[in-house]
């Protein structure tokens, strides 16, 4: 008797980790996106931008045409999702074209996974871009060239207003 009681009590603390294990198991499964989003940038229209954001790491959004713009103050980055297209951009650096590679996602943004790449050859690339300087007419940047993942130089490049959309920086 003793030990049917022993297996009753058991078998009742068995069921008892089970149901705490499919528990957790669930809560688990439901809140996994949640956790795994990841975002940590946002963007700012041209006519924001301001002196605050000097030292600033950032990427660049081109217009793709003179009507390119946008209007609202507060654009959520992840409304821009659907949006994207790759511009391409002569930049006097050298006089090459670069085309903007956008990676971002329903559940992830990084700004490091956004850069410029240059046409005809994927191995440069400007991963970083860092804001020194704005006036009226021009933005001035130093962009950090990478060829085979190795910087090359730190180019420091004034870009006119009139071909930026906006600029997309970390969240701090």
């Amino acid at each position: 008797m003793l030990v049917q009681l022993l297996d009753k009590a058991y078998e009742r603390r068995r069921m008892k980790y089970y149901h705490i294990v499919l528990l957790l198991l669930f809560f688990c499964i439901d809140t996994s996106p949640v956790f795994g989003q990841v975002w940590d940038m946002k963007y700012i229209i041209k006519d924001s931008i301001n002196s605050q954001l000097i030292g600033r790491e950032i990427r660049i959004d081109f217009k793709n045409s003179v009507n390119d713009t946008l209007s609202s103050q507060n654009i959520h980055i992840r409304g821009l999702i659907g949006e994207r297209k790759q511009d391409t951009v002569t930049l006097l650096i050298d006089n090459r074209k670069f085309k903007e590679i956008w990676r971002h996602y329903p559940d992830r943004g990084i700004l490091r996974e956004q850069y410029l790449e240059q046409l005809g050859n994927n191995e440069v690339l400007i991963k970083e871009m860092y804001l020194l300087e704005i006036n009226e007419e021009n933005i001035q940047i130093e962009m950090w060239l990478y060829e085979d993942d190795v910087l090359e130089e730190k180019v420091v490049v004034d870009i006119p207003k009139g071909i930026v959309k906006g600029v997309i920086t970390r969240i701090y």
